[in-house]
């Protein structure tokens, strides 16, 4: 299987709906936790951890974030290709918008594109917007990791997709992150 279902994974998600209240809130979904945990089949205690550590982390971020919302859908029609997403939290402060993307695992890999992609989104979406900037929130490590993109960086950014991604000639090519495939030697 390409994407195989892993207790990391379901515990991702755990920590994703757990922690969807927070803007809002100001809050996460404790009431919640014992029956998300069962649903997605893994540990309260470690639920219960991983909450906790975001909760954290959003008392001193929330500023970054605000009139914050959570889990926006985003579309765009590029020429006859669609980008989407959603972001996990998205705010506005005068003309950027901000969005950040949890992430409570360990594994560490380089989530610029996705990043730039919810960038692009926010600008493509939203005219008045001079800039997006996205982060990832690294809950186990208390870290936000983030990359800004410019209205005017805009055309740019839509050409390397076009040409890297949209108009991909099939040829595969490997990068570090394959180092985490169940496939990796072949």
């Amino acid at each position: 299987a390409v994407n195989p279902t892993h207790e990391q994974a379901r515990l991702g998600s755990a920590v994703h709906e757990c922690l969807r209240p927070l803007p809002r809130a100001g809050q996460a979904d404790w009431e919640g936790l014992p029956e998300i945990a069962e649903r997605h089949e893994v540990s309260a205690d470690d639920l219960r951890a991983l909450v906790g550590l975001g909760q954290k982390m959003w008392r001193g971020l929330a500023k970054i974030f605000p009139a914050a919302r959570t889990e926006v859908p985003m579309m765009v029609e590029l020429d006859g290709s669609i980008l989407t997403g959603t972001a996990d939290i998205i705010g506005r402060s005068l003309a950027t918008a901000h969005v950040g993307d949890w992430k409570s695992g360990r594994l560490d890999v380089n989530h610029r594109e996705q990043l730039l992609g919810y960038c692009a989104l926010a600008l493509l979406s939203d005219p008045s917007l001079d800039e997006a900037t996205a982060g990832v929130l690294w809950i186990r490590e208390q870290e936000y990791e983030h990359y800004s993109l410019r209205r005017e960086d805009l055309p740019a950014y839509l050409r390397r997709l076009e040409t890297e991604v949209i108009q991909w000639n099939g040829t595969y090519r490997p990068g570090a992150h394959c180092r985490h495939c169940p496939r990796s030697h072949e």
